[in-house]
């Protein structure tokens, strides 16, 4: 229904805005700990989004996350 599409848009543009949140404080240089504490998010679960951005974004290192993460922001 056009209820659940509208919904389904929300839904991800939510999901878009959580991840550029997190990208955002790692490019400002939060560690998983302050990043968790800021949006209510275990560390564990910060350190897999940290893991798999990483291998999307084909970052080597946290250096080179940081450096790559500002072209996404």
């Amino acid at each position: 229904t056009a209820y659940e599409m509208q919904r389904s848009l929300v839904d991800s543009e939510m999901c878009i805005r959580g991840r550029k949140e997190k990208l955002a404080y790692i490019v400002k240089g939060f560690n998983n700990k302050q990043i968790s504490e800021l949006i209510y998010l275990s560390e564990n679960t910060i350190k897999t989004y940290r893991k798999r951005l990483m291998i999307k974004i084909g970052a080597k290192n946290a250096a080179d996350l940081v450096f790559k993460g500002k072209d996404f922001l």
